[in-house]
C-alpha cells in the first residue's frame, strides 16, 4: 500500500460551480452559482451544449465520471485520470507513487470527499486530501477485477467485482456469500435508491439488499447483462438491459415486459436528471426522452418523435458515447470515445427557422408569441412556444409597427401590408 501527495494544485471550484464561457451579451447574472435544472419543455438542441475535445486538451476513450464534494469533476479514461475545473484538464500524477496502470475502469465519490479509484486490469486508490492511497498487493483487494463501486447510505463501500460482490470492512474487502443470501457470481451493476436498499445484477438475476439487514431478496427478474440502473421521479426504477438492445423499467410484481415502456437503443448507460429526462448513452449517439412517464406501454426506437437524438453532427464531441453524470448545479455531463460534453440551463433558447431567412424584423406579440420578417424570402412566421407557424407574406418585409389599436403594419419593399388585430 502506497501514500503520496498529488503535486499539481488546481484552481478550487467556489461552491461547485464550474467556470462558465463569457457570454457578453447577456446583462443578466449568469455567473451565480444557483442551480438551474434543465427544463423538460426545451428540446435537447435548445440547451447550452459544450463540447472539449483532444485539441481542448479533454482525454479521449472516457470510461468514468464522478464529481467529490470540493465540485472538481474527474474523468476515467484509457489515457489516465484527470481532474477538472470547467477551464483546465489537469492529470492526475502524484509524486512518489506508482499508479497500478493509467487505464481507468470506474469511480465513485464518497460523502467526506474522497474518491474510489478502480484501475484496468487490476488495482485500487482511494483519494482523499490531496492524497492516494494505492492498493495493488493481493491482500489489499478483492480477488477479482472491480467493475463497479457503490457507497450505501450507511457510508459502506461495496464493490461488484468479476466473481461477485465485497463489502469493505476496516481495511480489508469481505466476499459476500451464501450467508447474506447471495451466490457468488460476476456483478455487472450496482445501484443505491432513494430508500437506501442496494440494488445488484448479475448475469442471471436481480438482487437487492435493504438497509440494515444482511439478507439478500431476489427482485424475481432473471435477465442478462445490465451495464446501468437508474430511478425514475416516480421512484420506479429502469434498466439497460444490454442483451435485449433495450431501456425499460423493472417489471412490477406480478407484471410482465409487455406492460411497461420500451425504448430500443443499444444502451450502455442511463441516467434521469433532477426534473425526471431520461438521458441514454449508445454507440450512435446521445439519446434522451424529455417525458418518459409518458410513454406508457408503448414501445419506441430512433425516429420517433419522443426519443431525441444528438450527434457528432450536432456538434457532440463522439458518436461513440459512454458516461452519464448530473452535477450538483443539474447540468448533464456525457463521456464519449472524442471528448467530453456538457449540456446547461441557457437564458436564450435558439429557434430553428426556415433555411435561407436573414435580415430579420421581429415583433413581440401580445399574448407571449413572437412574429419574424424576412427581408431576403417572402415569410412571415409565428413562433409560440415550441410551435413554428407560416402565416405568409406577399413580399419581403424591412420593418414593423403596432399600432395603439393592435393593428400591425409591415414595412415591405413595394408597398405596406396591414394585419389587423383579429388576424
Amino acid at each position: 500500500m502506497q501514500v503520496a501527495t498529488a503535486v499539481t494544485q488546481s484552481r478550487l471550484v467556489r461552491q461547485g460551480a464550474f467556470a462558465w464561457p463569457v457570454i457578453i451579451f447577456l446583462w443578466f447574472g449568469l455567473f451565480c452559482t444557483s442551480a438551474y435544472a434543465l427544463d423538460r419543455d426545451r428540446a435537447i438542441t435548445q440547451l447550452h451544449h459544450t463540447a472539449w475535445r483532444a485539441s481542448d486538451g479533454a482525454p479521449s476513450q472516457i470510461s468514468a465520471l464522478a464529481q467529490t464534494k470540493d465540485g472538481y469533476l474527474w474523468i476515467g479514461s484509457a489515457r489516465g485520470l484527470f481532474r477538472f475545473d470547467g477551464v483546465r484538464f489537469e492529470p492526475y500524477e502524484p509524486r512518489g507513487v506508482t499508479l497500478p496502470s493509467h487505464n481507468i475502469y470506474a469511480l465513485m465519490a464518497t460523502p467526506d470527499n474522497g474518491l474510489w479509484v478502480s484501475f484496468r486490469p487490476s488495482g485500487l486508490g482511494f483519494i482523499k486530501d490531496g492524497r492516494i492511497t494505492v492498493f495493488a498487493r493481493p491482500e489489499d483487494l478483492p480477488a477479482s477485477q472491480v467493475y463497479c463501486i457503490a457507497v450505501d447510505f450507511d457510508g459502506r463501500v461495496w464493490a461488484g467485482t468479476h466473481e461477485g460482490l465485497v463489502l469493505r470492512d476496516g481495511s480489508r474487502w469481505v466476499p459476500i456469500e451464501r450467508d447474506w443470501n447471495f451466490t457468488p457470481q460476476r456483478v455487472s451493476t450496482l445501484f443505491v435508491d432513494r430508500d437506501g436498499k442496494l440494488w445488484v445484477t448479475t448475469d442471471k438475476e436481480l438482487l437487492y439488499l435493504s438497509r440494515g439487514s444482511t439478507v439478500f431478496q431476489s427482485a424475481g427478474s432473471r435477465m442478462g447483462i445490465v451495464p446501468r440502473i437508474a430511478q425514475a421521479k416516480d421512484g420506479r426504477l429502469w434498466m439497460a438491459a444490454e442483451t435485449e438492445g433495450a431501456v425499460r423499467p423493472f417489471p412490477m410484481a406480478g407484471g410482465s415486459d409487455a406492460d411497461d415502456a420500451e425504448i430500443r437503443v443499444d444502451a450502455r448507460q442511463i441516467l434521469f436528471d433532477s426534473e425526471g429526462s431520461l438521458w441514454i448513452t449508445d454507440p450512435n449517439g446521445l439519446k434522451r426522452v424529455r417525458f418518459p412517464e409518458q410513454l406508457g406501454k408503448r414501445k419506441i426506437q430512433v425516429g420517433n418523435i419522443e426519443l431525441e437524438s444528438y450527434g457528432e453532427r450536432d456538434g457532440l464531441s463522439g458518436d461513440g458515447t459512454n458516461n452519464l453524470l448530473e452535477d450538483r448545479e443539474g447540468n448533464i455531463w456525457v463521456g464519449t470515445a472524442k471528448g467530453l460534453d456538457r449540456f446547461r440551463h441557457s437564458h436564450l433558447v435558439p429557434v430553428t427557422l426556415l433555411q435561407g431567412l436573414q435580415r430579420l424584423t421581429l415583433l413581440a406579440g401580445e399574448h407571449g408569441e413572437v412574429w419574424v420578417a424576412s427581408a431576403t424570402k417572402r415569410s412571415i412566421l409565428r413562433i409560440r412556444a415550441e410551435d413554428l407557424i407560416l402565416e405568409g407574406a406577399s413580399k419581403q418585409v424591412s420593418s414593423v409597427y403596432r399600432d395603439p389599436d393592435g393593428d400591425i403594419w409591415w414595412g415591405c419593399y413595394g408597398g405596406i401590408l396591414r394585419q389587423n388585430k383579429e388576424t
